[in-house]
Order: C-alpha cells, then sequence, then structure tokens
C-alpha cells in the first residue's frame, strides 16, 4: 500500500502546482486586460483627434465654399452682361444691316447723282 501522509503531500504538491499555473494565467489574463484598456485609452484619444480634425477642415472647407461664392457672383454678373450685351450687339447689327439693305437705293441714287451731275 501506498503512505497516506505521501499519498497526501503528492496531491497537495499537485494542487500548488495547478494553483501555480492558475495564478500565472490569472496574470497574463489580467496584462493583457491591462494592455486592451491602455490599447482602448489610445484609440478613444485617437479618435478625439480625428474628431478635432474633421472639425476643423469642416470649417475650412465651408469657408473655402463661401469664398468661391463670393467670387463666382461677380464673375457670373459679368457672364450675364455679356450675355445681355451679345444678344443687344447682335440685334443693334441686324438693325443695321437692315437699314443699310433698305437705303442702299437712295444711296446708288446720292452716289450716282454726286459723280455724274458734279
Amino acid at each position: 500500500m501506498t503512505d497516506p501522509s505521501g499519498l497526501g503531500d503528492a496531491i497537495l504538491l499537485r494542487l500548488t502546482d495547478r494553483l501555480a499555473t492558475a495564478e500565472q494565467q490569472a496574470a497574463a489574463n489580467a496584462a493583457a486586460m491591462r494592455a486592451m484598456g491602455d490599447s482602448i485609452a489610445e484609440l478613444r484619444q485617437l479618435i478625439a483627434g480625428l474628431t478635432h480634425d474633421f472639425d476643423a477642415l469642416r470649417t475650412i472647407s465651408t469657408d473655402t465654399l463661401q469664398a468661391f461664392d463670393k467670387m463666382r457672383a461677380p464673375l457670373q454678373s459679368l457672364l450675364d452682361l455679356k450675355a445681355k450685351m451679345s444678344g443687344a450687339w447682335l440685334a443693334v447689327t441686324a438693325l443695321l444691316m437692315v437699314v443699310a439693305y433698305l437705303l442702299q437705293p437712295f444711296l446708288g441714287q446720292i452716289y450716282h447723282w454726286h459723280f455724274t451731275v458734279g
């Protein structure tokens, strides 16, 4: 038979080994949890920084858009004026051509009188 105190010591030694292994695993898990917590805190800081950068970009893009709108307004009014003037210029040119066409016989007669009589 086996000595009862030796068996008890063996069981105690085995339980001590298991306890030591469990403590090591618990320490490793606690370290992993701390590392995850640090990573989450760093991630939160990075996200806060990104949010700040996006807010700054939003302000800059809004200001740029307003500046482009301010620059576009005078250019648009110039283009509108050009469109109005080109239409008016076309109408005046057409009117002058019609007047010249209608006055052609009269001007021809004046030219004929001036150079044949004189």
